[in-house]
């Protein structure tokens, strides 16, 4: 392999890409229309902030039905990761 060889960062696929919070929270839908039990995550590429709504225990599902429920994300906000500075503390 030639020493010059260029390095590739694993493809974005490959990533975890959301950090969940790992406790139950009201999410309060931005337009206040709506508040239910759920888990927050942040897309630690973007800074997105996501609710996903859940059951008090944190699980998406729905006692009335047999198939697995899906939990559709719901966006609250978004953290401005590009304001963060580049430079290592103390420089």
């Amino acid at each position: 392999m030639d020493a010059r060889a260029r390095v590739k960062a694993q493809a974005e696929g490959g990533c975890a890409c959301l950090q969940f919070d790992p406790n139950v929270t009201q999410i309060v839908v931005p337009n206040g229309a709506a508040s239910v039990p759920g888990r927050v995550a942040v897309d630690l590429r973007t800074g997105n902030v996501y609710g996903f709504p859940a059951d008090p225990l944190g699980y998406p599902r729905n006692p009335g039905k047999e198939e697995p429920t899906v939990s559709n994300p719901v966006i609250l906000g978004r953290f401005n990761l590009d304001r963060l500075s580049r430079q290592p503390f103390g420089q």
